[in-house]
C-alpha cells in the first residue's frame, strides 16, 4: 500500500512540478505508518507493554492452537461446576443441554464469550445483560429493555405511517381508488395514537386493539386498476408491519412478559457466570503460555490508549460547571466513552464550520428542555474553519444512517442498509452462519429479502428468495466501480453526455406522478373559476348575503392561489435539468481518488454506492440468473457501453456453460446415489429390527 501511495504521489509530482505540498508528502511517505487495525494494536502493545504488565516476549497464537486450548479450558470448567453440584448449574444444564454430552452448553459459552469481546468493556457488558432481565413491575417503564422496545416500536411506526400515507396519496389521484380513503384514514388515526403513546402499556393496549377496516368493495369503471392494486399493496405492507410488532413486542400481556423475563434471569445469571469463569481461566492459560489472540490485541490496545484519560462530555460538563446540571457523570466513569456518545458527536454540523442554534426548547419556563426537530434549527454557515471536508462529513452520516448489527467477530457488514428487493421494496438482511475458517470467516455469508425470510415459516409466503452471496456482491460492486471509473476518466466529455442522456430517461419516468398532480390541479382551477362565476351570479341576484359571499370568495381564492403555486412548482420541476455539471464533477473526483484501488474497502462503499437493487432470480437453460442494479452516487444506475463479444469470447463462454452443466449433472448423480444409500440403510435397519423381534 505504501509503495502504491508513493508511486501515485510521484506521478502527480511529474504532472505538477514544484507543488510544495506534494514534495512534502513525498518526503514523509517513507516514514508513514500505514497498517491494518490489528497491526496498529500490536505496535501499541509492543511499545507500551509495561502499562498493562505483560511479558514483551509474547507471540500471536495460531487459530488451531487457540481452539484446542479453548476446548481444554471448557472441559475443565464444566467438570469443576459438576463437582460443585450447585442447583443453579444443574437446572441450567437440564434446560439448555441436549443429548448425552454438554456440547450445546459449550457452544453457548463460546458464543457469548466471543461476542462480549467485541465490546470495549466485556465485563461491564455481561453485567448489563443480566441487569436487563431484572424488571421491577412498579418501575417497568424505567427499565432499559422496555425503553429499547418503545424506541424500536416508534422506529417501525415511521415505516407503517409512510405506507399508509402513500396509499392515501394514491387514492387522491384523479383515477385513484377514492373509496378506500375512509378505511385508510381510520388506520392513520390509530397509527398517530400509537405514535403519541407515552408508556409501553399504552403501546400494548393500542396495538392489541388495532383494527383494519375492510376495504370497500365498490366498483367504479373510472378507477385505474393499477392504482387500486398499488393502494392495496401499500396497505398490505403496513398491515404486515403492525402484525410483526404484535409478534415481536406484544406477543403476551405485559404481566406475563415481565414474568418470563424474571424467570429467564436465573438462567442468564448462570450463563454469564460460566462465561466470566471461562474468560478468567482462558486468559490465565494464555498468560502462562505467553500467548495473545486478536481480541486480546484489541482489548489491550484499548486499555493502553484509555490510560490517556480523556474526559467524556458528561464529566467535562460536571468538572467545568457547564450545561443545565452539575452532576452529569461521576468521577469513576469520567473516561468511559460509548458508541452512542461518539455517534452523536459525529452528527454535529460544527465539523463543517457551521454554528447551530436552537437545538432545544421548552414551551414553558418550568418545563424540561426538549430537542428540536431539524427544521427548527437555525444554522449559520461558515462561521469558523471546518474541521473536516463536506465529503468526509457526509460519508460519516452515511455510515451512521443504517443500524449494522455486529456478529460474533465484532464486525458489521457495510452493505447493510444499502441492498433492497426489487419486488417488495424492503431491505435485504445479512445472514452469517455455519462453520468458520482459520481466519474466523463464516462459511455462509449472504443477503436475502427480509419479507421472504420473515414469512417463509408461515402458511402464506410473501415475496420470493433473493439470496445472493456477500462475496459475489462485493466483487460485482468493485467491478462496477472500476469499470465506470475507467470509462469516465478515459473520456470525460463522452461520459458527461451519456450521464445526461440517462438522466433524461430517468426523469421522464419520474415525471408521471408530477404530471398527474398538474392535471388534477388544472382541473380543480377550472372548477373554481366556474364556482366563483356562479357565486357572483348568486350574490347579484341577492340569493346569498354579503357576509356569506365574502367568506366563500375568500376560501375559493385562497385555494386557487395555493393550486397555482403548486402548478408553478411542479411545472418548474418538470423543466429542471436533473443532473448538473457539479454531480458529474463530484463523481470524477471520486474516480480519481480511487483510481488505483484493487480492493473494495468500507470507505469506498460509502463513497460510491447509493443503493443496490436485487431482482428475483430466474432459471434460463438450467442456470440461475439474477439481475442486480448498482446505483452509484451522483450518476445513478449508469451502464457502460459494452462492445460486442468476439468469437473467442463467445466460444469461451460456451465452454464455461457446458462445464457448469456437467457439474450440475455430477451433483445430481451424487445426490441420487446418496438418497439410494440412505434408503438402503433404512431398509437394512428395519430388517434387522424385524429379525431381532
Amino acid at each position: 500500500m505504501k509503495e502504491r501511495i508513493g508511486a501515485a504521489i510521484e506521478k502527480k509530482l511529474e504532472e505538477q512540478p514544484g507543488n510544495v505540498n506534494l514534495e512534502q508528502q513525498s518526503t514523509l511517505i517513507h516514514n508513514a505508518s500505514i497498517m491494518t487495525i490489528h497491526s496498529f494494536c500490536l505496535s501499541v502493545i509492543r511499545d507500551h507493554f509495561h502499562v498493562i504488565g505483560i511479558d514483551p516476549a509474547f507471540r500471536i497464537a495460531e487459530e488451531g492452537e487457540l481452539r484446542l486450548l479453548m476446548q481444554d479450558v471448557l472441559e475443565e470448567l464444566i467438570e469443576n461446576f459438576y463437582a460443585e453440584g450447585s442447583e443453579a448449574f444443574l437446572n441450567f444444564v437440564d434446560q439448555y443441554g441436549t443429548g448425552r454430552n454438554d456440547q450445546k452448553i459449550e457452544e453457548l459459552i463460546l458464543q457469548l464469550y466471543e461476542y462480549s469481546r467485541s465490546y470495549p468493556q466485556p465485563e461491564k457488558w455481561l453485567k448489563e445483560c443480566v441487569d436487563n432481565y431484572e424488571i421491577d413491575p412498579e418501575k417497568m417503564e424505567e427499565a432499559d429493555v422496555v425503553q429499547e422496545a418503545k424506541a424500536r416500536v416508534r422506529q417501525n411506526l415511521t415505516d407503517v405511517k409512510g405506507f399508509v400515507q402513500q396509499a392515501i396519496e394514491v387514492c387522491e389521484l384523479p383515477a385513484g381508488p377514492y373509496m378506500y380513503g375512509e378505511m385508510l384514514d381510520s388506520a392513520l388515526v390509530q397509527i398517530e395514537q400509537l405514535e403519541g403513546a407515552e408508556t409501553f402499556c399504552q403501546q400494548e393496549q393500542i396495538v392489541s386493539d388495532f383494527t383494519w377496516k375492510r376495504l370497500s368493495g365498490k366498483k367504479d369503471p373510472t378507477v385505474d386498476p393499477e392504482l387500486k392494486e398499488k393502494a392495496q399493496g401499500l396497505r398490505k405492507q403496513a398491515k404486515k408491519l403492525i402484525e410483526d410488532l404484535k409478534a415481536n413486542y406484544f406477543y403476551a400481556p405485559v404481566d406475563e412478559w415481565i414474568r418470563d423475563m424474571q424467570e429467564a434471569q436465573t438462567a442468564m445469571k448462570m450463563l454469564v457466570l460460566l462465561v466470566q469463569a471461562f474468560a478468567e481461566a482462558f486468559s490465565e492459560k494464555k498468560r502462562q503460555r505467553n500467548l495473545l489472540d486478536f481480541s486480546d490485541m484489541e482489548q489491550f490496545a484499548l486499555r493502553i490508549l484509555t490510560e490517556e484519560k480523556v474526559d467524556n462530555p458528561g464529566y467535562y460538563f460536571t468538572k467545568h460547571a457547564c450545561g443545565m446540571r452539575s452532576d452529569y457523570t461521576k468521577e469513576a466513569h469520567a473516561h468511559d466513552w460509548n458508541s452512542l456518545t461518539i455517534s452523536r458527536i459525529l452528527t454535529h454540523q460544527e465539523y463543517l464550520g457551521h454554528t447551530v442554534n436552537f437545538r432545544s426548547s421548552k414551551r414553558y419556563y418550568k418545563d424540561k428542555r426538549h430537542a428540536n426537530p431539524p427544521e427548527k434549527l437555525l444554522i449559520f454557515e461558515n462561521t469558523h474553519e471546518p474541521i473536516v471536508t463536506k465529503e468526509t462529513w457526509e460519508l460519516a452520516q452515511c455510515a451512521l444512517k443504517s443500524i449494522k448489527r455486529t456478529d460474533t467477530l465484532g464486525v458489521a457488514n457495510p452493505l447493510t442498509g444499502l441492498v433492497y428487493c426489487a419486488e417488495c421494496g424492503q431491505r435485504l438482511y445479512n445472514h452469517r452462519h455455519g462453520a468458520k475458517d482459520a481466519q474466523g470467516v463464516f462459511k455462509s455469508d449472504s443477503y436475502n429479502c427480509s419479507t421472504y425470510m420473515l414469512s417463509r415459516k408461515r402458511e402464506t409466503r410473501e415475496c420470493v428468495s433473493h439470496q445472493v452471496a456477500t462475496k459475489a456482491l462485493r466483487e460485482l460492486i468493485l467491478k462496477t466501480i472500476q469499470t465506470v471509473s475507467h470509462y469516465a476518466l478515459s473520456d470525460e466529455v463522452e461520459f458527461a453526455r451519456k450521464v445526461r442522456e440517462a438522466s433524461e430517461l430517468q426523469q421522464a419516468q419520474a415525471a408521471k406522478e408530477t404530471k398527474a398532480r398538474i392535471r388534477k390541479a388544472q382541473k380543480r382551477c377550472k372548477e373554481l373559476d366556474v364556482l366563483i362565476q356562479k357565486l357572483y351570479e348568486s350574490y347579484a341576484l341577492e340569493k346569498i348575503s354579503e357576509k356569506r359571499f365574502d367568506d366563500f370568495l375568500a376560501a375559493y381564492e385562497k385555494e386557487q392561489a395555493e393550486l397555482k403555486a403548486v402548478l408553478e412548482t411542479d411545472t418548474e420541476e418538470l423543466r429542471a435539468y436533473e443532473v448538473d455539471s457539479d454531480h458529474i464533477a463530484s463523481f470524477l473526483k471520486l474516480a480519481r481518488k480511487y483510481r488505483e484501488a484493487d480492493e473494495l474497502t468500507t470507505p469506498m462503499i460509502y463513497a460510491f454506492v447509493e443503493k443496490i437493487i436485487v431482482h428475483a432470480p430466474e432459471k434460463i437453460d438450467g442456470e440461475r440468473h439474477m439481475q442486480i442494479d448498482i446505483y452509484l452516487k451522483f450518476i445513478g444506475n449508469f451502464q457502460v457501453p459494452q462492445d460486442e463479444p468476439t468469437a473467442e469470447e463467445m466460444a469461451e463462454e460456451e465452454k464455461q456453460k457446458q462445464r457448469r452443466a456437467k457439474n450440475r449433472e455430477k451433483v445430481a448423480r451424487c445426490m441420487e446415489r446418496k438418497k439410494l444409500k440412505d434408503a438402503q440403510e433404512k431398509e437394512d435397519a428395519a430388517h434387522e429390527n424385524d429379525s431381532a423381534v
